[in-house]
């Protein structure tokens, strides 16, 4: 089972950097004013704001280091971060790669759609693997401008 990483573009990247920095900086404030021992109230506060931070920091991780798409049991999971979305590969009935290989769509059965988001190299080899698991899969490529 391979698994295909999830392709952020460079503007989420840098978000998420901001946010975690952000994070990082919040949670340090909030121990560095806990071990000045104020009153005991103001305590309570900065280790609930520290927990916080702490979910926050452990998410953008998560989202940033384990995000990605694998093939198990019949189904293309997606992972991201701790959240899993699961599609079934028997209701996919086509794949599109549009606009000169920079964007994959899977369509299912239902009349529904959704974007895989990886590095347009990896296309093929993710069609390649699920067609070996559902052949009646068509694949076809749409030229920018065209239908």
């Amino acid at each position: 089972m391979k698994k295909f990483r999830f392709q952020f573009n460079a503007y989420i990247v840098i978000l998420l950097i901001i946010t975690l920095l952000i994070g990082l900086t919040a949670l340090g404030f909030n121990v560095y004013s806990m071990i000045e021992v104020p009153p005991f109230e103001n305590v309570i506060k900065y280790i609930a704001l520290a927990v916080i931070c702490t979910l926050l920091v452990a998410f953008i991780l998560l989202v940033l280091f384990n995000s990605n798409y694998a093939l198990k049991k019949g189904k293309i999971v997606l992972t991201f971060g701790f959240i899993k979305t699961y599609y079934e590969i028997d209701k996919i009935v086509q794949f599109t790669i549009f606009e000169e290989g920079t964007s994959l769509v899977a369509y299912f059965s239902d009349q529904t759609y959704t974007r895989i988001v990886i590095k347009a190299q990896e296309f093929d080899k993710i069609i390649e693997q699920v067609k070996e698991i559902n052949p009646k899969i068509i694949a076809n490529s749409v030229e920018k401008g065209k239908n």
